[in-house]
């Protein structure tokens, strides 16, 4: 039993490195080029190694959405005559 236990802990870990690393490196890489970086970016990232269950699902969220969004977005965008704009009422007129 003892022995299950040090795998899941070394499991856990290892993918809290894994993590940690992956969150450090991000904000290093993904940040724009005038925008300043956090002074404990190393806390954060710890942080993020720790909770590395909670940040795997927002992984997974974050891409679940951008799929949603690329399924429901249109194939090809083109002005259709179904969806055609209204004229704007001219000023002074109620309508």
């Amino acid at each position: 039993m003892s022995s299950l236990i040090v795998v899941w802990v070394v499991v856990y870990a290892v993918a809290a490195l894994a993590v940690a690393a992956a969150a450090f490196i991000s904000v290093i890489r993904f940040r724009g080029p005038g925008v300043p970086g956090p002074d404990n970016m190393g806390a954060y990232a710890l942080l993020a190694g720790l909770l590395w269950p909670v940040s795997v699902i927002g992984v997974v969220e974050a891409g679940m959405l951008v799929a949603i969004q690329e399924s429901h977005r249109p194939a090809v965008r083109s002005k259709s005559p179904h969806r055609a704009r209204r004229p704007l009422p001219e000023h002074g007129s109620r309508g």
